[in-house]
């Protein structure tokens, strides 16, 4: 079974809860066009696993994207309308799995034979799989194969993904990725910034954590660094942002 994981609205029986930022100052939802699908270690070790994805795939009518050859595929409906699907790994941490696992970073298949689909290898998606919460179908009790990772995995994350973008000098995507990070932080309910806290606490170790903790303190730790720069230049942004509850809840989770 492939697990989707993504980062979306707290549903309508949490909407009372209250979050870190109040919902007046979220910023709207921003949607893409592209599918994010993170493959468990067990699936990327599997060659038969590898081979039903791509088959499904091929079935579904999804071609691979030139360029990123098996590790990005798409679908045309119109031509206008498209859907881009983006597969992806956490880090691989167990031993005798990645004795299973061909890696050409930034890729990562199984070994065993020449499946023509490939994960992008994220390292920075630590703890990708753990604390994962279900998604319930809408007016269903019942939940699906859908994911919510953890805020702290999706903090790391899109961390990374602003200094990488910022370092290329792409200001769209490294904005768009400042964006997200504001609303992770807005999100946080008392809960979930307990386990946040408490996960990357945990990892303060870890070269993935310090590597965030030094991104935070370069460019969200002052109204005037890159970060908060991207923020307020943004379309979305808002005058009702509170920039400086997220700089503050940054410094705390990432002390």
């Amino acid at each position: 079974m492939v697990s989707v994981y993504f980062c979306g609205n707290l549903d309508e029986q949490e909407s009372g809860v209250a979050t870190i930022i109040p919902r007046e100052a979220w910023c709207v939802p921003r949607a893409t066009l592209d599918l994010d699908i993170f493959l468990e270690t067990v699936i990327v070790a599997s060659v038969d696993q590898f081979q039903a994805i791509r088959r499904s795939l091929d079935a579904l009518g999804y071609t691979v994207i030139a360029g990123v050859e098996y590790l990005h595929f798409e679908k045309h409906y119109s031509e206008t309308e498209r859907v881009e699907i983006n597969f992806l790994t956490g880090p691989i941490t167990d031993s005798s799995l990645a004795a299973k696992i061909k890696v050409s970073r930034p890729r990562a298949r199984p070994k065993g034979a020449d499946v023509k689909l490939h994960a992008y290898l994220t390292d920075e998606a630590m703890g990708v799989s753990e604390t994962l919460q279900p998604i319930k179908k809408a007016g269903s009790s019942i939940a699906s194969n859908l994911y919510i990772p953890s805020a702290a995995t999706f903090l790391l994350m899109k961390i990374h993904a602003f200094r990488d973008r910022l370092e290329k000098g792409d200001i769209e995507k490294s904005g768009h990725h400042a964006m997200d990070v504001y609303r992770t932080i807005s999100m946080l309910t008392e809960k979930t910034y307990g386990e946040t806290l408490a996960f990357l606490q945990a990892n303060r170790d870890s070269e993935v954590a310090k590597s965030a903790t030094a991104i935070v303190r370069s460019n969200f730790n002052a109204l005037d660094q890159p970060g908060m720069t991207k923020l307020r230049d943004h379309s979305l942004y808002r005058t009702e942002f509170d920039l400086e509850k997220m700089r503050s809840v940054l410094a705390e989770v990432f002390a």
